[in-house]
């Protein structure tokens, strides 16, 4: 997705839309009190994520949460926060955080140009969907990160074991960032 923004194949971006929801067994008061809260714990991978695909960091973030569930707001934190950014270049991202899809750990993008559309959808344990005149049946999506990300995790591993056994550091640039260049966004979003 990233080498196809770059390389221009869907035109100047317009919008960039991700949905982060967690299922909800995830969430009890130990965890909630520990983590940061739904930006900091959840969020945080999202604007990343745009902010790394759109190349700049954005110039206006507003956001609006609400706890549905009191376990959430006990803890002051919301389960349910939509974000809006926007970009230098006109670029709006939209970001949709739940922890409450009792369906499975929903994981999507979406990004939207003058050329075309890039999207990237829920993983499953296997990608066949039946058909039918009554619908359409699929397998449940992944129901943790754990197992969502497995794939990439193990990779990541042996990306880093290769690079520390053989002294390089692959195909990576070499970037030092500072604590001020990382998270401008995130700082904007935590004082809203």
């Amino acid at each position: 997705m990233y080498e196809q923004v770059r390389s221009g194949d869907i035109g100047k971006i317009h919008t960039v839309k991700t949905c982060s929801r967690d299922p909800p067994s995830m969430m009890t008061k130990e965890y909630l009190t520990s983590s940061g809260g739904i930006i900091q714990d959840s969020a945080v991978h999202d604007i990343d994520m745009i902010c790394w695909l759109v190349g700049k960091f954005p110039i206006a973030v507003t956001a609006m949460g609400h706890a549905h569930d009191d376990t959430f707001s006990d803890c002051w934190d919301v389960d349910t926060i939509v974000i809006m950014i926007k970009f230098p270049s006109g670029v709006l991202g939209v970001i949709d955080i739940s922890r409450h899809a009792v369906y499975g750990y929903d994981q999507r993008i979406e990004i939207l140009g003058d050329n075309g559309m890039l999207t990237s959808e829920n993983k499953t344990h296997k990608e066949l969907k039946t058909w039918k005149s009554t619908g359409i049946t699929c397998q449940p999506i992944y129901s943790s990160t754990i197992d969502r990300y497995k794939e990439a995790y193990m990779c990541e591993m042996e990306n880093f074991i290769d690079a520390l056994q053989n002294g390089r550091n692959g195909n990576y640039k070499k970037q030092m960032l500072y604590g001020n260049e990382c998270c401008p966004s995130l700082s904007r979003i935590t004082t809203i």
